[in-house]
């Protein structure tokens, strides 16, 4: 057993879902203490995308006392993403009033649930005021720009790119404001011209470390066939036994022989 959910782990670290999650289908898990363990199955199906049997275990773990609020949280993502948002949402009225990610997890229960932007747009604002979260300011900028609010939707943008400077929210909002036509300042299209230049420089090493590896495919072939040769020269040079040279001459003798 333990074997098992060591090979599972190894392969959730890999990213090789699919391996681990049918290792973990075949395993009795109602014995299984481990928090860690459990939490490692229910991401691994999650990423496969088998949301019930993730419920189920994090359900059982859930019933255990394990995971505390981690586990709160993910159980009531999975309840959304069955669509079960009654269940969903009496996990969330769980939740201490004092935990920020409350406010994430009833926006996404009432976006699952097709609340109105502008109901969205109020969540978002309220978890503004508790916490920065670069990601959400992003979604609640191309709120405002849904819902025809053109000016905050730039302050938006342009709070978001003071406050974390770069990363893939701050280039997205700068991209949001620039198709709003408003221009960027020269910080801004500093961070723009750095994305594009960023995003170059990893494809040009993508490109490096792909020649290496096809070279060093190739390398490996030479040297696989360069042995094989070698073994063939080798066979090829052998000197006959004493056995095998016999039995050529008496191949030899028993052939008829032609009459003159």
């Amino acid at each position: 057993m333990n074997l098992k959910i060591e090979q599972i782990k190894q392969l959730a670290a890999k990213k090789s879902y699919k391996e681990a999650a049918a290792i973990a289908k075949e395993m009795s898990w109602h014995k299984v203490k481990d928090w860690n363990a459990l939490a490692t199955v229910i991401n691994v199906q999650e990423a496969v995308g088998d949301y019930e049997e993730a419920r189920d275990m994090a359900i059982l773990a859930y019933n255990r006392n394990l995971g505390g609020r981690k586990l709160v949280y993910k159980l009531t993502e999975i309840m959304i993403k069955l669509k079960q948002f009654d269940d969903a949402d009496g996990l969330y009225e769980r939740m201490s009033q004092h935990d920020v990610s409350r406010y994430i997890l009833y926006y996404i229960l009432r976006k699952a649930e097709g609340a109105s932007d502008n109901e969205l747009v109020e969540i978002l604002e309220d978890y503004k005021n508790h916490e920065i979260d670069e990601k959400y300011m992003y979604e609640l900028a191309c709120l405002y720009a849904k819902t025809g609010r053109k000016d905050e939707c730039i302050k938006a943008c342009d709070e978001l790119a003071l406050l974390f400077q770069d990363g893939i929210y701050v280039e997205k909002s700068m991209e949001l404001k620039q198709g709003l036509g408003a221009p960027l300042t020269t910080m801004q299209i500093k961070i723009l011209d750095d994305a594009k230049l960023k995003k170059h420089d990893d494809e040009k090493t993508k490109e490096i470390m792909f020649e290496q590896q096809k070279e060093l495919a190739r390398i490996r072939q030479d040297d696989i066939e360069e042995a094989l040769k070698e073994d063939d020269d080798k066979e090829a040079g052998k000197p006959e036994t004493e056995a095998e040279s016999s039995d050529d001459k008496k191949a030899e003798q028993a052939k008829p022989q032609m009459q003159s």
